[in-house]
């Protein structure tokens, strides 16, 4: 490579740095309303997976991509914003048929961390 081609590089990796700085910003920042709106929740007797809102939610981010990721990229980035900060309200249980390392068990931790 040419040493204008790894300048590039360099500019283009330090821009995605500093997105990714503000990326960590903002989830933090909808983490912490996530939780403020949970509160709220428990205190009037709420549950905290709201399937309609989560609905609204992926609509409008769907009428908002203007890509270049395709929509279906967008949805699959942002259900697992909106699983995390269910998860941040509400821990997740999960029950599995099965000893410690059975077959589902291993699913179970594939899926669920």
């Amino acid at each position: 490579m040419s040493s204008l081609s790894d300048r590039n590089i360099k500019k283009l990796r330090n821009s995605i740095d500093s997105l990714d700085r503000r990326i960590v910003e903002l989830l933090n920042r909808r983490a912490g309303a996530a939780i403020k709106i949970s509160q709220r929740k428990q205190k009037n007797s709420y549950d905290i997976y709201d399937p309609v809102r989560e609905n609204e939610i992926i609509k409008k981010l769907k009428s908002i991509n203007k890509g270049p990721l395709s929509g279906e990229q967008l949805i699959t980035v942002f259900r697992q914003i909106i699983s995390v900060c269910r998860e941040i309200q509400k821990p997740l249980t999960l029950s599995v048929l099965g000893p410690v390392g059975s077959y589902t068990h291993q699913v179970a931790q594939k899926l669920m961390g």
